[in-house]
């Protein structure tokens, strides 16, 4: 997947007034931040994922994330 059909996917993402982004508190441990978060998207128990980003910081811009869902 190309950079255009990244952005592409992530703003169909952002724009869905459908889905809940709840970010939960991070840790910093060095150049290192995880950051835990809940997505909702109903009303039922089956319509929320959570999940965890791992994310580095180099002078104060990110070089590298991953994330990781629990399902």
């Amino acid at each position: 997947m190309g950079g255009a059909a990244c952005l592409a996917r992530w703003s169909a993402l952002a724009a869905d007034r459908a889905l809940t982004f709840t970010p939960e508190g991070s840790e910093v441990l060095g150049d290192l931040v995880v950051q835990p978060w809940l997505l909702v998207w109903g009303a039922g128990a089956q319509d929320r994922v959570r999940g965890v980003n791992l994310i580095r910081v180099r002078d104060g811009r990110i070089v590298e994330a991953r994330g990781y869902v629990k399902a």
